[in-house]
């Protein structure tokens, strides 16, 4: 661990007994710090991503901080700061509370690695009326690379009770493509294609996914039959 960090999830709260407690979201119990030494209090204070161990070790001593990060990193408390310069600066800012989040429950992936899974997917929305809509909306806010929108209706008025990505200019228009000007519009980073057609069997749903890593059926036509459909293409992939 290069510069070792408390992760940024995590709450401080000073007891008025002297005792600290460490907050984190996604643990089951908080940690109790039973009325640390001013050393120790330092130490952690300086567990905030800008010192490299090094140099902690220089200045609290190798054995103490060796000792501490261990159990810090057994509870899950710990992360390096270093996996942030992994991630552009307009990624990181734009997606800061999702990087944290990822920083708070992951053990495996780092956060830096999730997100860029993320905008190295490639998925399939098909349907893009009231879910696919907000499906395709949410892919988009968390930073999916690459999205195939699949539609053959245009937009009526009925729609605009529920489907976010249009409005009453948008009325007589084709869906994937408005949809795809919305979401372009909010993600300029994503890479957009559509397909403005309904599908008619198994193998047009194959031939439109074939490469993709993850299909998002929302269509309702022809009922019943178009979940089969999905169904076959995807497992057959």
């Amino acid at each position: 661990m290069t510069r070792p960090r408390i992760k940024r999830t995590t709450e401080r709260i000073e007891a008025p007994n002297g005792d600290l407690y460490l907050l984190r979201p996604s643990a089951g119990a908080d940690i109790q710090i039973e009325n640390p030494d001013p050393e120790g209090r330092r130490l952690l204070d300086a567990l905030d991503g800008s010192h490299e161990r090094g140099e902690l070790e220089e200045r609290f001593g190798k054995d103490a901080v060796g000792d501490l990060l261990a159990q810090l990193e057994e509870l899950g408390l710990v992360e390096d700061a270093d996996d942030d310069d992994l991630i552009p600066q307009p990624v990181m800012e734009r997606f800061d509370r999702q990087i944290r989040y990822f920083g708070d429950i992951t053990t495996g992936p780092t956060p830096s690695q999730c997100q860029a899974r993320l905008e190295s997917a490639r998925l399939v929305v098909l349907g893009v009326g009231g879910l696919g809509g907000w499906s395709a909306l949410s892919l988009a806010c968390c930073g999916v690379g690459e999205m195939l929108l699949i539609d053959g209706d245009r937009v009526e008025e009925s729609n605009l009770n529920r489907q976010v990505l249009y409005t009453e200019a948008d009325i007589g228009r084709l869906k994937a493509e408005v949809a795809a000007e919305r979401l372009g519009a909010f993600n300029s980073r994503m890479r957009l294609e559509t397909i403005p057609e309904r599908m008619d069997g198994e193998e047009s749903v194959a031939a439109a996914i074939e490469g993709y890593d993850l299909v998002i059926d929302a269509a309702d036509w022809p009922a019943h039959e178009i979940e089969q459909w999905v169904n076959e293409a995807c497992f057959a992939a």
